[in-house]
């Protein structure tokens, strides 16, 4: 999840590979194997011929697509919810994993299209968990992030924030603060302000004026990343005397701080199984040993993120209705793909995201059912249907993982410790018969899928496992990920937890005397309600009217 764009006019189901085929993917720079590189009777065959991965991919994500949203779920999570809530991960989360899945991946050409291309593609991010999606490695790096301050870039400490259009809220209500992320639209250059000059020299000006622009994918995506940016400029303010450099840098470690203690103490309890989770609790990550990373987390378990996301949101009580999906994802995108100022019917309001005493938007319980980013995001080229589903299970099977029966033999060989005692699909037969059983619901018994059925059943692309198991175990009902999942995501965000934490250490102490009292409740930030409440307190966001905060 969260790698590649949630939505985009480009063809992946209807291109076709160049001549030469694709690049083997183990040589791709910054990506590497969660076992290490997998012996060739141990890897998933079903990419190593693009054309064959995406009529058999294809097949598979048209079946998903055309079925219900849901499966018939035997019961609610909780009473009082709909079938398809869970109610033990509010739906911000959804954007939360988003988040630190741009901060750990940022794939510089998709699978499918490098494969079409004959051409490699590679890891963006060699600091994992850096906070780099929000700072793109700083002022002298990526200064547009930055509002500028002196004639250098590294005199920049503050990020850059939009405005929120108050609309027709009344005068009093004051300039409605900055709650957004910055983008620029100028139509053409020629279009040019009253004294002749104008704001570009080029037209059709568009550009989302953060470090990764992937986090403009969304509304409620961009709104969080506004959130965490506006976190870090709080604590720029109160470091003027140490100058820009200093400020930046010790406002940074403020944020790793709280960031690592988010997902450690707030993401991974909600995501991860339970029995899972427990373990990780006791003993480090020991599977991944590579430095890229692994294919399995980018191109596998992180795609269940997609799955939690709802077909509609309540975004505040300014609007009075529901928001579709699609809306939140092209919300005020106008001629030229221009994203003008958000209105308050657009603006996040957190109670409705987060436990904050509101009445909350839940994500979707994980299946692998239909992704709400299926829905009329895409578009369709002749009778080839693209989305979400189809670009997941396509780019998974050109990853070329360790093959789906392979990887649970050996993760069970290394660790048996990980796997708990009732997982129904530790025995290759109970496995195997639950894959073959979704397969003919979906794609039916007759002779002419019993082909596509038997090659899926045998090499099945680990993002619809890791949804099916989520799924399908008793123990979680799709509450949160299954098994295989869980140790996927745990492994690479426990190590790299760790290392990120280990990183800032000698800069803690300085950060703490800069800070002052205020260290004491930045230290005391482990949630996101708390991250939320820290912001309230700090920020001028009541001046905003009848647009809601919290």
């Amino acid at each position: 999840m969260g790698h590649e764009a949630y939505w985009t006019s480009v063809n992946a189901a209807g291109a076709r590979p160049q001549a030469g085929g694709a690049q083997d993917p183990e040589h791709f720079e910054g990506f590497s194997y969660l076992l290490g590189p997998p012996p060739q009777q141990a890897r998933s065959m079903l990419g190593a011929d693009p054309a064959e991965a995406r009529r058999i991919a294809g097949a598979l994500a048209e079946a998903v697509v055309a079925a219900p949203a849901a499966p018939a779920w035997p019961a609610t999570l909780r009473d009082g919810v709909a079938a398809d809530d869970n109610p033990f991960i509010p739906a911000g989360y959804t954007y939360l994993l988003q988040f630190v899945a741009h901060d750990l991946v940022l794939t510089t050409v998709p699978f499918w299209a490098a494969a079409d291309a004959g051409v490699a593609s590679s890891n963006g991010r060699g600091r994992a968990l850096a906070l780099d999606t929000l700072y793109g490695g700083g002022p002298a790096a990526c200064p547009v992030a930055f509002t500028p301050r002196g004639l250098e870039d590294i005199d920049r400490a503050l990020l850059r924030v939009g405005r929120v259009d108050p609309g027709d809220q009344p005068a009093a209500a004051g300039v409605c603060p900055f709650r957004d992320l910055a983008r620029v639209y100028t139509p053409s250059f020629r279009q040019a302000e009253p004294q002749g000059l104008s704001a570009v020299n080029f037209d059709g000006a568009y550009q989302v004026l953060s470090a990764d622009a992937r986090n403009d994918a969304a509304t409620t995506l961009a709104q969080l990343t506004a959130l965490f940016a506006n976190t870090h400029n709080i604590l720029v303010r109160v470091l003027p005397a140490a100058g820009p450099e200093a400020s930046y840098a010790h406002a940074r470690t403020a944020m790793l701080h709280l960031y690592y203690r988010i997902i450690r103490d707030d993401l991974l309890p909600r995501l991860l199984h339970p029995a899972v989770r427990a373990r990780y609790a006791q003993t480090p990550p020991t599977l991944w040993k590579s430095e890229g990373v692994p294919l399995e987390f980018s191109h596998g378990a992180m795609r269940a993120g997609h799955a939690m996301v709802r077909f509609q949101y309540d975004l505040n009580d300014t609007a009075g209705r529901a928001q579709p999906i699609v809306g939140v994802v092209t919300a005020n995108r106008g001629t030229g793909d221009a994203r003008m100022p958000l209105t308050p019917d657009w603006t996040v309001q957190w109670s409705k995201f987060f436990e904050l005493d509101g009445k909350l938007n839940y994500s979707r319980r994980i299946s692998a059912g239909k992704s709400a980013l299926d829905s009329s995001l895409f578009v369709n080229h002749g009778d080839a249907a693209d989305g979400t589903t189809l670009r997941d299970l396509l780019s998974a099977a050109l990853a070329r993982c360790w093959r789906l029966d392979a990887l649970i033999e050996e993760i069970a060989k290394r660790r048996p410790d990980l796997i708990p005692a009732d997982w129904p699909f530790a025995q290759p037969q109970a496995r195997r018969a639950a894959i073959a059983s979704r397969l003919r619901s979906l794609l039916g018994d007759s002779a002419a899928k019993t082909e596509t059925i038997d090659r899926l059943t045998d090499d099945l692309p680990l993002p619809f496992f890791v949804l099916l198991e989520a799924e399908l175990d008793p123990a979680v009902q799709g509450r949160s990920l299954g098994v295989l999942g869980s140790i996927i995501v745990a492994e690479v965000l426990h190590r790299r937890l760790n290392e990120g934490t280990q990183r800032i250490q000698a800069d803690l102490d300085p950060a703490q005397a800069a800070l002052g009292n205020l260290w004491d409740e930045v230290s005391g930030v482990a949630t996101m309600p708390a991250l939320v409440q820290f912001v309230a307190r700090h920020a001028d966001f009541a001046s905003c009217g009848g647009i809601p905060f919290i």
